[in-house]
């Protein structure tokens, strides 16, 4: 991780810390001295948010720059993009700001009472 910037971090209940990172992507560790890249699959060139599902283990979800959701269920070894973020029900006109500015996905939270259902802050600009 020498020379990448933290964005994000994320203690696993498995005694793993998840670290973001931009530019980068998503790296773990057990002993904070060893880090291994874990991001098969994301495609985006920085990490800038993570949420765990407190009842699935194995599932963890990235939210990154350019504006993108990634999920995992086998603990980070492979992540699937999640189309679904760039589109909102209510609002057929939706749509991220125009260039230069970058949205990025900046927080995600799973619902407290209902993990199926997760909540994401898009943040564009700087």
């Amino acid at each position: 991780m020498l020379g990448k910037r933290v964005t994000c971090l994320a203690p696993t209940a498995q005694g793993v810390l998840l670290a973001g990172t931009a530019p980068g992507s998503l790296f773990k560790t057990r002993d904070f001295e060893n880090w291994e890249a874990v991001y098969e699959g994301i495609k985006h060139p920085a990490i800038y948010s993570i949420a765990l599902d407190p009842t699935a283990p194995d599932v963890i979800y990235a939210g990154t720059a350019p504006a993108g959701l990634f999920r995992s269920h086998d603990a980070g070894q492979h992540f699937q993009h999640i189309n679904t973020l760039n589109r909102v029900a209510s609002s057929d006109k939706w749509t991220y700001f125009e260039a230069p500015y970058q949205p990025r996905l900046h927080r995600l939270q799973l619902h407290p009472g209902k993990s199926s259902l997760l909540l994401a802050g898009i943040r564009s600009g700087g």
